[in-house]
């Protein structure tokens, strides 16, 4: 691996919410797979929350503080 495939990011700073997800965080609603959250980590720049099953879903979601990486997400994993 070159130094320039590592994601700064994803090195320098923890983006993963993990206690909860602030209400500005906007959802998606493709299931999320490790393989997604292994592009989500590498190909996203703002943070993000692992949303687990509510009652109108039966799988884990993820939701975004930046929409634009909202939209990246669905565009590329539904």
């Amino acid at each position: 691996m070159k130094l320039e495939d590592i994601n700064l990011t994803t090195w320098f700073s923890e983006r993963q919410m993990q206690t909860h997800c602030p209400n500005h965080f906007v959802f998606t609603r493709t299931r999320l797979t490790s393989e997604a959250l292994h592009w989500v980590n590498e190909n996203t720049h703002g943070r993000y929350a692992v949303v687990s099953s509510e009652a109108a879903w039966e799988y884990d979601v993820v939701a975004f503080e930046d929409k634009k990486d909202a939209i990246v997400y669905e565009l590329t994993w539904s």
